[in-house]
């Protein structure tokens, strides 16, 4: 039986007095002065020593990697880069061709020059650029064997994104710089529209949409361009360096580009060269052209309509040009004067991981863009359509082209390409192609599987080609090696080996079948590999050799056409071949960077543009005459050395208050918070300023106001923003008061616009209450 509730209660109490006893005893264990004067006898431990810092050598470890471009002063100021290069190129081509004279192509072209690249970014004039070099070295005339080497310097002032406010940038350059195009014309994925080099400026403006939730700041396109260029025309060659060109005349191209709703895009460009030489007559001529060789003028226009919506993409441009004045290039070529006029359309619809594109063109023979060839003398379509999976990708493409006079060619174009990951590593494809070109047809297919394997990744080929004159069967491997670790650093290497059988024609090299077949065996291989054998120092080098002893014939398989003139039959001889290229470069230091290249290539070569030559038997090419063809061959050496400066520092300018627009400039926000006590809104000299005020920026930046009731927001985007104050600090009786309609009853708000480049002057007066 339970006990009376006192004897509970005293029980329970008795409990708690004893636990109240032990808690007492710990905290007193826990106290040594304490313990040790209420206890006697009762073991204390030692005081705990104060806690020491204990650093490897005192903490005066070296850093684990040092870069003098970690130095504090290169991260301060604003985003500068320059590039110094001094380099220096030459190749040297040796052909030796049976019954033709090779030396007016072999001859030697080098150049040794000095090239400066600087940028400078600035808050509120753009990047400025500044592009210059000093070149030594021979020009780009053909078929010349006397040609010398000349000296020649240029230099490109250039500024970009320069904000001229409510949302206008400006590009320009002033120097060695080319035309300008259109973002429409730019954007073409199947049919280019050239540039040409000049010798003047150019300049194009674009404005950009205001920020708004739906199209952000992320990749802002302009939803207006205009452009203008103008110069003298010219070529532009050289080897690594630019070699600008004059030729005579005046080239001058406008153009401009609006999007007229959420879905349309219209755009113009167009370009008129007056009075200049042909650039392709002068390429070919042996002589600079004299002031009185024939000249040429070209006039050319362009209209461009995109419309985009929903997943669907339609452009439609049409083309015309006209050319004044007649040339006769004196090796191949020839060039018409008269008007000629083009169209395409482009389509493109996007539905989930399906893509479908097609088009229409016409293109006019003789149709150029400036004195730029451009396609012409054809009209055709295509169609592609392509489709994924987490598996499968499948593509089928359709081509079609005929031309429009008999210079031309015609035919047709078929591929499909289909691919399946059957594991995460390990995937399977085919590709086939059939094409009719000229009343010949031709066919291939080729198949493939890449996977892992204890050396690599790995990759197996085999193929089949097919035309009226030979049959080619194709065993491939390529292989990516997986490397000890023990090798140099960055260590990688690949190679390729391929086995061709190929049953062809003894007429084969010269576009007819015999009758009679021949048979020949090609081993190709190639190695490509580099490694970091020390810090700072890169080695890459690649050789392939082949044994292929066949001939082939790509004459009808063409077009072969050229600006309005045609090459008849093309062939070529391919023997044995072999090249080899090796690339070093050495970091010098953090700024300091030297490279070099060489490259060998070898082969047995014969290439006849119409020039076959006659046999001297009616039964055709004796088996001399075809040894002697065979015998031909083709060497090109080059090399390449570079010593290169490369200095980058800065930071990116921060922005105060909000954008308006996702691009533009800066401007300054000042004023002064002061007591008005004469109530007339403005401030006389004796009228004291307020410190301490806190002038907010669209609620995201905050100043105080200085002793003198100063404040100043430098850095302010251009455009509306809001300002309102924290009067806390406001002396009693004084209040502050708004008319804006954006500030509550009692407090002080105002919208006001700043400009690019200019300082806006807000005062904020406190008025008696």
């Amino acid at each position: 039986m339970r006990g009376p509730p006192g004897d509970w209660f005293g029980a329970r109490s008795g409990g708690l007095k004893s636990a109240a006893s032990m808690l007492l005893s710990a905290l007193l264990a826990l106290s040594p002065g304490v313990a040790g004067a209420q206890t006697s006898g009762a073991l204390v431990p030692p005081p705990a020593e104060p806690y020491i810092d204990r650093l490897i050598t005192s903490g005066q470890l070296k850093p684990l990697t040092h870069d003098e471009s970690d130095a504090t002063s290169g991260k301060s100021g604003p985003i500068r880069s320059l590039i110094v290069e001094i380099g220096a190129s030459q190749i040297l081509p040796k052909s030796r061709v049976s019954d033709l004279e090779t030396a007016l192509v072999d001859t030697a072209q080098q150049e040794v020059g000095i090239s400066i690249t600087g940028r400078y970014q600035t808050a509120n004039y753009g990047l400025l650029g500044v592009n210059a070099q000093l070149r030594r070295g021979s020009g780009d005339t053909l078929f010349d064997s006397t040609r010398s080497d000349s000296t020649n310097a240029s230099i490109t002032l250039s500024s970009k994104g320069l904000p001229l406010g409510k949302g206008w940038l400006a590009d320009s350059a002033i120097g060695m710089t080319s035309t300008r195009s259109i973002g429409t014309v730019n954007q073409q994925g199947r049919f280019f529209i050239p540039t040409t080099p000049l010798l003047g400026s150019s300049v194009s403006l674009n404005r950009y949409a205001r920020i708004t939730a739906a199209n952000g700041t992320d990749d802002p396109r302009p939803v207006a361009t205009v452009n203008l260029s103008i110069g003298e025309p010219g070529l532009l060659g050289g080897l690594r360096l630019g070699n600008f060109r004059g030729l005579s005349g005046v080239g001058a191209s406008a153009g401009a580009q609006v999007n007229v709703s959420q879905t349309l895009t219209v755009g113009l460009q167009a370009i008129d060269i007056e009075n200049t030489h042909d650039p392709y007559s002068v390429i070919q001529q042996a002589a600079a052209p004299s002031a009185a060789a024939s000249k040429i003028s070209s006039r050319a226009a362009l209209v461009s309509l995109d419309y985009r919506a929903n997943g669907l993409s339609l452009r439609t441009t049409a083309l015309w040009s006209s050319v004044g004045g007649s040339t006769t290039d004196p090796i191949i070529l020839s060039r018409n004067s008269g008007q000629a006029a083009g169209a395409w359309v482009d389509a493109s619809y996007r539905a989930g991981r399906t893509v479908q594109t097609g088009g229409v063109y016409y293109f006019a023979p003789n149709l150029s863009w400036g004195t730029s060839a451009i396609v012409n003398n054809a009209v055709g379509g295509y169609y592609r359509i392509a489709t994924s999976s987490q598996r499968w990708r499948m593509t089928l493409s359709l081509d079609g082209v005929r031309a429009l006079n008999e210079l031309g060619s015609r035919g047709f174009v078929t591929n499909a390409d289909v691919r399946r990951q059957l594991t995460f590593v390990t995937s399977v494809g085919i590709n086939s192609t059939f094409r009719r070109a000229n009343g010949i047809t031709a066919f291939q297919t080729l198949g493939f599987v890449d996977l892992p394997t204890p050396l690599g990744p790995t990759r197996g080929e085999a193929g089949w080609s097919h035309d009226p004159f030979s049959d080619l069967f194709r065993l491939g491997w390529n292989q990516t090696w997986s490397l000890p670790a023990w090798f140099p650093s960055g260590s990688r290497l690949t190679t390729q080996l391929s086995f061709d059988h190929r049953r062809q024609s003894d007429g084969a090299l010269f576009g007819a079948s015999t009758g009679s077949k021949g048979q020949s065996n090609t081993l190709s291989g190639a190695i490509s590999g580099g490694a970091t054998p020390f810090n700072g120092v890169t080695l890459d080098a690649t050789i392939a050799y082949s044994s292929n002893a066949a001939s082939t014939s790509s004459a009808y398989f063409g077009p072969v056409d050229s600006t309005g003139g045609a090459l008849s039959t093309l062939t070529s001889q391919q023997g044995q071949t072999f090249s080899g290229t090796a690339i070093a470069t050495v970091r010098l230091s953090s700024l300091w960077t030297l490279s070099a290249s060489l490259t060998d290539a070898r082969s047995s070569f014969s290439s006849r543009y119409g020039l076959l030559g006659l046999p001297t038997s009616p039964l055709g090419y004796t088996p001399q005459e075809i040894a002697r063809l065979q015998s031909s061959s083709f060497r090109l050496r080059s090399g390449a050395f570079t010593l290169r400066y490369a200095l980058s520092a800065g930071l990116p300018n921060a922005l105060l208050g909000r954008s308006t627009y996702p691009v533009g400039g800066t401007g300054t926000l000042e004023g002064n918070v002061y007591l008005d006590g004469n109530g007339n809104g403005r401030r006389e000299a004796d009228e004291h300023g307020v410190p301490g005020v806190v002038v907010i920026l669209d609620g995201i930046q905050a100043i105080t106001t200085d002793s003198a009731g100063r404040y100043r927001f430098e850095h302010v985007a251009d455009g509306p923003h809001r300002i309102s104050v924290n009067a806390d600090a406001l002396p009693l009786p004084w209040s502050l008061a708004s008319d804006d309609p954006t500030g509550a009853s009692g407090s002080f708000a105002k919208i006001v616009s700043v400009d690019v480049r200019s300082t806006e002057i807000l005062d904020i007066a406190a008025v008696r209450q």
